[in-house]
Order: structure tokens, then C-alpha cells, then sequence
């Protein structure tokens, strides 16, 4: 109730700026449909006029050049368009999980921790590529890897299930054909260390 009243009061303080000739800011809480200068956080909303996002300022039909970081989905509509920047962060982010679960596992063979990492890295180099053509299929992948190594190092690896879990892998990357030879490296190589 406290959040709908808020934004309420945003969309009416932004009418009165307007016809007093201020320009309206955007307020806390969730608030849409700003019209004006914007800066500061915002939690969602459309935006008409000048916006300023990292210290540039963008208008209509205006590119933002450089990077922009988030900890979640980014998603910046240009003229219709929407570019959802948010899908190589999460599989970044998936994968770096499974490569700090690695080495945190004190019973792995040292050598077999470092070539798995290795492994793990090239995959994810390939799944970046992929993430912004086919977000969905590459998550899956990441996701199916993260479930396969989880298995395979733990200390007394049910060997079915690192096979059911690989297989779901290769299918998942067989998908994405680029991705094909390097889910399957990365099989072969869980599947010998579990033996």
C-alpha cells in the first residue's frame, strides 16, 4: 500500500514540478513514468528526456559508449529495441561459483583441481560468446556444469550421477553447437578423474 502511495506521489510532485517549470527528480521506491532530468537511482520505470547514466548523458535515440556494470540484468531500450546485457553476467557468475567450489575442495587431486578450473574457464569463454545470441541455452549450459562438477568433487562421487549430470550437459551444449567440443573436454575429463 506504502509503495503505490509513494509512487502516487512521485508521478503528482513530478506533474507539479512541470507546471511550475522545475525539473522533476526521481524519488525512492519504485517509480514510473518520470518525465525530466533523471539521475540517481531508480528502481523501474519509462523514461522521456535526457537521462544520465554513469555520468553520460543519454537522449532519445543517443548510445551509451563504454561499460555498464551491474550486479543483476541490465536492460537499456533503444528506440524499441531492448538488449538484455544481463545474461553473460550470469553465466560469468554461475561459472565462477563452480571455480571457487573447485578450489575450495581440499580432497582434489591439485593437478586435477588446476586442469578442471582450466577446463571450466574454456568452456566459459565460449559460453560468453554464446550468452547474448542464445541467453537461455547458455545459462542451461552453465547451470548443467555447475550441477556435473558439483557432483563430481565431492568426496565419494556417485559415479551414475556424474554420468546423468554430464549427459544432460552434452545435451544441453549440443544445442549451442560451438559449445559441443568444449562441454565434451570437460566430460571425458570428470569422467577419468571420477574413474
Amino acid at each position: 500500500m506504502q509503495e503505490s502511495l509513494q509512487a502516487q506521489l512521485a508521478v503528482k510532485r513530478s506533474a507539479l514540478a512541470k507546471l511550475t517549470g522545475q525539473n522533476p527528480t526521481a524519488v525512492a521506491g519504485n517509480t514510473t513514468n518520470i518525465h525530466g532530468n533523471v539521475t540517481g537511482p531508480v528502481l523501474s520505470g519509462s523514461f522521456s528526456g535526457p537521462v544520465t547514466v554513469g555520468g553520460t548523458t543519454v537522449t532519445h535515440g543517443s548510445q551509451i559508449n563504454g561499460s555498464i556494470s551491474a550486479g543483476r540484468n541490465v536492460n537499456i531500450g533503444t528506440e524499441q529495441t531492448i538488449i538484455n546485457q544481463g545474461d553473460s553476467f550470469q553465466v560469468g557468475s554461475i561459472l565462477s561459483n563452480v571455480t571457487q567450489r573447485i578450489g575450495m575442495t581440499s580432497h582434489l587431486d591439485p593437478q586435477n583441481a588446476d586442469q578442471l578450473k582450466t577446463l571450466v574457464a574454456q568452456l566459459g569463454v565460449a559460453l560468453q560468446k554464446y550468452a547474448t545470441q542464445h541467453p537461455e541455452q547458455a545459462e542451461e549450459v552453465a547451470q548443467r556444469t555447475e550441477s556435473a562438477v558439483a557432483e563430481a568433487i565431492k568426496p565419494k562421487a556417485d559415479k551414475e550421477a556424474v554420468q546423468y549430470r554430464l549427459e544432460r550437459l552434452i545435451k544441453a551444449a549440443a544445442a549451442v553447437g560451438g559449445l559441443l567440443p568444449f562441454a565434451t573436454q570437460l566430460a571425458d575429463f570428470i569422467r577419468k578423474m571420477v574413474g
